[in-house]
């Protein structure tokens, strides 16, 4: 398809993360990130090879507004500028499919650094590694491989490209349960699901479901995008999630619950996912509140099946006490394969000491099976903390990912908690929330 357009120029540098980052204490046990100015591309801004060829559309949902979409081949964008030192690139971009996918190859000052193949046809972030020094530099995109029939025809559509520095300093102290592990690999995979929360997105009914998951009788909680760049992991908003305190109610059974599920599809067997967020325990939290039991149990993220009413399959980032450790309350996951409350699990892994208000980052990796090809990996802070291999199913049925809060009965203060770059993707670059 060939469409007229016109060039416009808006190129933004954000300077993000560093603030925030550098304001949060973190704790020796974790490894903390520092994040360069990101330079960031609209697309719209480019020099496009020909305003025929590359035309310029207007969409609400794009970063700047507008996105540029390659119609034939060959032809090419690009933006000669000033950026900072970098070693993430990323693309949001999405494809028209037709007899295969389109391809996007990325050249730095000449020299091709990505060839992409974009099977997606929606909107999805492509991240590579590279190596790019501070100074000027000439970001091309082109497109190669242009193909119709007469029932379809292949396209490549382009919303921005980002260049992001992330750099992790070592910890000053070793955690004691986790076993050190690379950096996150160069393969940069697809973002699936997700937001970072830059652009206000709807949470009911946009990027979460409609309905929210409460129990009948508790306490409901409430969702907000927090615009607070002091407050927030990296850039200026983030998910705030409340929940008034059980024991507000008089029925003394009550647990709190306010759970947001995912609104894509659902994890279903056979299928390896990657689920990656950041996360802090608002300050007010009373950790001596955290614990297994009734009472005190709390889960902040995880998986529930969508097909049945049975309890699992679990994976959710919970609280337990670690008699290894002084009876400290620690993050803790497991897999509930019983599918019945207080049913055995297994896979279960401590994940470091629970913070408040600080900043922590997880990635969980989980290959979908009821039998013995399952498997889960857990990330913190990048590090990895352990490894389930076995079954991850104890149904057959779909499970959504969930965020939000989830308590026990006697649990006596409000808590907040904040999320950021939440993420499921097919690799850990793809969802890794430092990245």
């Amino acid at each position: 398809m060939r469409h007229p357009g016109s060039a416009l120029a808006s190129v933004r540098t954000r300077a993000v993360g560093a603030l925030t980052l550098a304001a949060l204490a973190v704790p020796a046990i974790h490894a903390s990130v520092a994040h360069a100015a990101d330079t960031l591309i609209e697309a719209e801004s480019m020099t496009r090879s020909s305003n025929t060829a590359i035309s310029l559309r207007t969409l609400s949902s794009a970063s700047g507004g507008k996105t540029i979409k390659f119609g034939t081949s060959p032809s090419s964008a690009y933006k000669t500028l000033s950026s900072s030192a970098a070693n993430r690139l990323i693309l949001r971009i999405r494809g028209d499919q037709c007899g295969g996918a389109p391809r996007a190859n990325v050249a730095i000052d000449g020299t091709q650094v990505a060839s992409l193949s974009v099977s997606n046809s929606t909107y999805a972030l492509k991240i590579s590694t590279v190596a790019v020094a501070a100074g000027s530099h000439k970001f091309t995109v082109s497109y190669q491989n242009n193909y119709w029939t007469s029932s379809c025809n292949r396209n490549l559509y382009l919303d921005y490209v980002k260049l992001t520095n992330v750099t992790a300093a070592p910890a000053s102290t070793p955690t004691p349960t986790p076993t050190p592990t690379q950096p996150a690999p160069a393969d940069g995979g697809t973002v699936l699901w997700g937001s970072d929360f830059e652009n206000s997105p709807a949470i009911l009914g946009g990027m979460f479901k409609s309905s929210v998951r409460s129990e009948s009788t508790a306490v409901m909680g409430s969702s907000t995008v927090l615009n607070n760049s002091t407050t927030c992991y990296r850039g200026s908003r983030c998910l705030k999630i409340t929940q008034p305190a059980p024991t507000r109610t008089s029925n003394t059974d009550d647990i709190g619950r306010y759970q947001l599920g995912a609104n894509t599809g659902n994890a279903s067997e056979g299928q390896d996912r990657w689920y990656g967020w950041a996360l802090q325990y608002a300050p007010g939290w009373d950790i001596s509140q955290l614990a297994s039991g009734r009472q005190y149990f709390l889960g902040t993220g995880g998986f529930r099946y969508t097909a049945t009413s049975a309890n699992g399959p679990g994976g959710n980032l919970g609280a337990t006490h670690n008699a290894a450790d002084a009876n400290k309350p620690y993050w803790y996951s497991s897999i509930d394969l019983a599918s019945i409350v207080g049913g055995t699990k297994v896979g279960g892994m401590f994940l470091g000491p629970i913070v408040v208000g600080q900043w922590v980052t997880f990635v969980q990796h989980v290959r979908w099976s009821t039998g013995s090809g399952g498997n889960v990996e857990w990330f913190r802070d990048g590090m990895k903390m352990g490894e389930y291999n076995g079954p991850t199913f104890g149904q057959t049925s779909p499970a959504e990912f969930r965020v939000g809060i989830y308590e026990g009965t006697n649990v006596n203060a409000d808590r907040t908690i904040l999320y950021d770059n939440v993420r499921i993707g097919t690799s850990r670059a793809a969802v890794d929330p430092r990245l």
